[in-house]
């Protein structure tokens, strides 16, 4: 798969280069074609102080380079891309809303960005339970409380509206 009317066409070096403008045009389709790709992980919400998150991201090209990790446009990880999964852990950051980009680069100069929205929420008192969990217990706690109130004065005869039972006498 060529553009092979451009190609036909230009038959010189108009713009001075080391080799003729058909072949440069060549070249940069194959590199089009060729060029990175990557998987992009799901956008990720969890609680601050709480550990084991990264963002996976599963890049491939025929001829990688390097890879750049920016949060929030600020430079977070660099390094050299061998095709493998790049991995980011995410343990360090704080309570907010946090963009994660990541830039693969090939030997060709080609370039795929993805962007993850990463939202640390507060962290909670009682560790993972969410806030409908948190209110059951709190409702069930006051019912069992209400319940030994009602039993307790029952017992007692000192519930309202109620005579006291007359008490039985020793013989």
């Amino acid at each position: 798969m060529y553009n092979g009317f451009l190609i036909s066409g230009l038959r010189g070096d108009y713009d001075d280069s080391t080799y003729r403008d058909a072949y440069e045009l060549w070249l940069n389709e194959i590199a089009f074609m060729l060029r990175p790709m990557v998987t992009s992980p799901a956008d990720l919400e969890f609680q601050s102080g709480t550990t084991g998150h990264n963002l996976v991201w599963d890049g491939s090209n025929w001829s990688p380079a390097s890879y750049n990790v920016t949060v929030n446009s600020t430079a977070a990880a660099t390094g050299a891309w061998d095709g493998s999964p790049v991995v980011y852990s995410l343990d360090d950051l704080e309570q907010g809303t946090w963009i994660v980009t990541i830039t693969l680069v090939d030997s060709l100069g080609e370039t795929v960005s993805d962007t993850v929205v990463v939202t640390v929420t507060q962290a909670s008192l009682f560790g993972n339970l969410d806030n409908n969990m948190l209110i059951l217990i709190a409702a069930a706690a006051l019912f069992r409380i209400i319940l030994a109130v009602i039993c307790s004065k029952q017992k007692s005869g000192t519930t309202k509206n109620a005579k006291p039972r007359p008490r039985k006498k020793k013989k």
